[in-house]
């Protein structure tokens, strides 16, 4: 946004200001070639940037001057970067590699000064002299691998309304190739294609190699994919979780992480202060950090028995109410009250300080659980929403009374799950709101009204 750009500008500004200082107030340009700049937008915002360079190093320049410096020391670092787009983190050794492979030997011996932006708080800029070729592509012979397996499409496409289509979707299949008749044989080799995000939010993949074969890959925190999905999920993914530590790869351990921050677990012990020799004012201090972080075993599953309860928004979050056991699945029959919606987690053993919550806020069923856990700052709530509205699941949408019927299983082994389902023909009671009205004429004291059926309230 505006801000950001601002502050982009502003250190542009202060650190050039700052290198020309060190330079003894010689004129940048007057003793390097060519300009790089961190590219967190686009190529507008990096020809401001140059000419507000241009305008700090000569003032008095003309405008016909400055448009040839554009070419000579700004085009060369950004024909990658018209190409991509704006890489971010990356984008200074992106936008170096650019100068290196269009320039090529007529950089040698050149200076560049090279600007990083670091989200302002560590911004730099600095010179970088090219010493020697650099074992990269020349640009255009990149051009051409890069663009050989493009797909042409008319100016008047929407495919890309189907790209962002995607945004936020579960349990979807792309179908943009399907329909608009893109040829499957024009999957381009050594590259991955997204086939399916699950319910769970993976993300399931397929490689085309060499030989053209596709491979199912399976994305980080993903499912397999396939009819054995929902067992894997369930059953799979437990290689490397072992006591104390976590396997990065593993469910076990995403849900491990997410309850115990390791941050919030690290105290720093002060081991030594020392004054820098020869310099009284500048004091080394040695710290030592430890961490109390518990094991990842104290997430796993004893092999006891235990009872579980369901507190939720139907009591104000008063009440644990005991959920019924059958063959190692626990149940409960949450009743939707009057706003359409109820939300709730769990205890294990009636315990206050072993919650069992999602991992996101008001989660829909299926999502990965943590605990249990004292919760604290962590607890969030799944939450059942029966109302009609945009974004809501069709197949819970009821009204106020419809009951449903939730579900958690943990055995030994494998990964806690909650589900539920809606009660069809199912009805209960519910505690009906009561409303008051307050006005000038009340002297903005609450007045109950009175129910006149149907919702009506007077």
């Amino acid at each position: 946004g505006k801000y950001s750009i601002d502050a982009y500008m502003t250190c542009i500004e202060l650190c050039y200001a700052t290198l020309r200082k060190k330079m003894n107030d010689r004129p940048i340009f007057s003793v390097t070639d060519y300009n790089v700049f961190h590219t967190g937008g686009g190529f507008h915002v990096i020809k401001k940037a140059f000419e507000r360079m241009c305008r700090a190093d000569d003032p008095s320049s003309s405008y016909d001057y400055k448009q040839q410096l554009v070419q000579t020391r700004l085009i060369p670092s950004c024909h990658l970067l018209k190409i991509i787009g704006p890489c971010h983190t990356v984008s200074s050794f992106l936008n170096i590699s650019s100068v290196i492979m269009s320039e090529w030997e007529k950089a040698l011996g050149k200076v560049l000064i090279v600007f990083t932006y670091g989200s302002g708080c560590a911004a730099s800029m600095y010179q970088l002299r090219f010493d020697d070729l650099a074992w990269m592509q020349p640009l255009n012979t990149w051009k051409i691998g890069f663009y050989r397996n493009a797909i042409h499409m008319p100016p008047s496409t929407q495919i890309h309304d189907v790209y962002i289509a995607t945004w936020m979707k579960f349990d979807y299949r792309p179908c943009g190739r399907e329909l608009f008749g893109i040829d499957p044989w024009k999957y381009e080799l050594d590259a991955y294609y997204l086939m399916e995000i699950d319910k769970w939010e993976g993300a399931f993949t397929t490689a085309c190699d060499r030989a053209g074969v596709g491979q199912a890959v399976q994305a980080p925190g993903g499912s397999s994919g396939g009819q054995a999905q929902e067992k894997i999920l369930e059953d799979g993914h437990r290689q490397g979780a072992g006591a104390g530590e976590a396997s990065g790869g593993s469910l076990e351990a995403a849900e491990y992480d997410m309850t115990y921050d390791a941050a919030e677990f690290e105290e720093e012990e002060v081991v030594e202060e020392v004054v820098a020799k020869g310099n009284p004012g500048h004091k080394i201090v040695t710290v030592e950090v430890r961490s109390s972080r518990p094991g990842i075993e104290v997430l796993e599953h004893d092999g006891l028995d235990h009872t579980y309860q369901i507190v939720g928004s139907w009591s104000g979050y008063n009440e644990a109410e005991d959920m019924e056991e059958d063959d190692g699945v626990h149940q409960y029959t949450v009743t939707v009250g009057e706003n359409g919606w109820e939300e709730f987690y769990l205890l294990q053993d009636n315990d206050r300080d072993r919650k069992i919550f999602p991992a996101v806020e008001r989660s829909w069923k299926g999502k990965p659980c943590l605990g249990p856990h004292v919760g604290g700052s962590k607890l969030k709530r799944w939450r059942i929403d029966a109302r009609d509205v945009d974004g809501n699941v069709e197949e819970d949408i009821g009204k106020p009374g419809d009951q449903y019927l939730v579900t958690f299983s943990w055995r030994k082994g494998s990964l806690k799950s909650l589900e539920w389902d809606r009660l069809d023909g199912e009805r209960g009671d519910y505690r009906r709101g009561e409303y008051f009205l307050a006005g000038s004429w009340t002297c903005w004291d609450f007045v109950p009204m009175q129910a006149s059926g149907d919702g009506n309230w007077q």
